[in-house]
């Protein structure tokens, strides 16, 4: 299945030059993402619109013209089709994308597993804790991600004792 390259265009004009958005071909179309997370899919029907949840997407299927996003012959959960005739003017395909970048954002947070939560933890160690570590000569000389001794993990990381 090919994509419409004018709806592509359209697409990324919306966007505009935002930094976190990336295009990636996938599934015989053009995905858009935001940090990394699929908010919307150009196809040669039109647009695949991340919806969050499957009540987020019986929403948008009740009160839009918006279909179910079909792969193949299985419907894809929490994803609506927006076919290309309902995407004529600038703003109603703008709506779609801010529908598609919430959603996307949205899992972005869902998502934050307890490993990536302990690296951001040890990068907000500032370089004087490095360096006042026993055993760390100095900030320059510490290896990332070596000599960070917080005094105490966060109270949810914390050891049950005995």
């Amino acid at each position: 299945m090919a994509h419409d390259a004018h709806l592509a265009a359209r697409v990324r004009a919306s966007f505009g030059g935002d930094p976190s958005l990336s295009e990636k071909a996938m599934f015989g179309a053009l995905a858009f993402l935001v940090d990394g997370r699929i908010a919307v899919v150009v196809n040669a029907g039109g647009l695949w619109v991340r919806a969050g949840d499957a009540a987020g997407a019986a929403e948008l299927l009740r009160t839009t013209p918006a279909r179910p996003a079909e792969m193949g012959a299985k419907e894809m959960r929490g994803w609506v089709q927006v076919d290309a005739e309902h995407l004529w003017g600038q703003p109603d395909l703008d709506e779609w994308i801010a529908i598609g970048i919430a959603a996307a954002s949205a899992k972005a947070e869902r998502s934050r597993t307890p490993n990536q939560a302990a690296s951001e933890f040890h990068a907000s160690v500032s370089a004087s804790a490095r360096a006042a570590a026993p055993g760390c000569p100095s900030a320059t000389a510490a290896p990332p991600g070596r000599c960070l001794r917080p005094a105490a993990p966060p109270p949810r990381w914390r050891r049950r004792s005995g």
